[in-house]
C-alpha cells in the first residue's frame, strides 16, 4: 500500500522569530521547547512513525494573512498531497474565518488539514463550523 503524501507547515509571526530560528512549545514535561528545527525533526519522526511520506516542509513569516496564499504555494508545488500538517490550528489562523477558508480551500484539493496534539495528529473537524462567530 501506498504511504500517505503530506506537507509539513510552520508559520511564525515574524521575521525576528525566524531569525531566531525561535517558535513557543509548551512540552509535556513542562518544559518549553522553542527550535523551529526540533519542530520539524518531530514532525520528521511522527510521520515516519505514522507511515506518511514527508512531500515539502514550508516555514512562512508573517501574520494569519500569509497562510491561505502559502498554502496554495504549497498544493500548487506538491501534488497529490493527502495532509497539510501543522504544529496547531492557530498556526494557519487564529481567526475562524481565515481557518475555514484555508480548510475549505484544502478540501476543494483533496487535502486534510491534521495539526499536533501532544504526539498525535488530528484533524479540524467539520463540528467547529457550527460554533457562532
Amino acid at each position: 500500500m501506498k504511504k500517505p503524501k503530506v506537507a509539513v507547515y510552520i508559520r511564525v509571526g515574524s521575521p525576528e522569530q525566524l531569525n531566531k530560528a525561535w517558535i513557543f512549545e509548551r512540552r509535556n514535561n513542562g518544559s518549553d521547547r522553542a527550535s523551529l528545527d526540533a519542530q520539524m525533526e518531530e514532525f520528521r519522526k511522527l510521520c515516519k512513525r505514522s507511515g506518511y511520506t514527508i512531500a515539502g516542509e514550508t516555514i512562512v513569516t508573517g501574520g494569519s494573512e500569509a497562510s491561505l496564499p502559502a498554502i496554495r504555494s504549497i498544493l500548487s508545488r506538491e501534488k497529490d498531497l493527502q495532509y497539510l500538517l501543522c504544529p496547531s490550528a492557530r498556526s494557519v489562523s487564529r481567526n475562524l474565518d481565515e481557518l475555514f477558508a484555508a480548510v475549505d480551500y484544502l478540501k476543494e484539493h483533496g487535502v486534510t488539514l491534521k495539526y499536533r496534539v501532544c504526539s498525535d495528529l488530528v484533524g479540524v473537524p467539520d463540528a467547529f463550523r457550527n460554533l457562532p462567530r
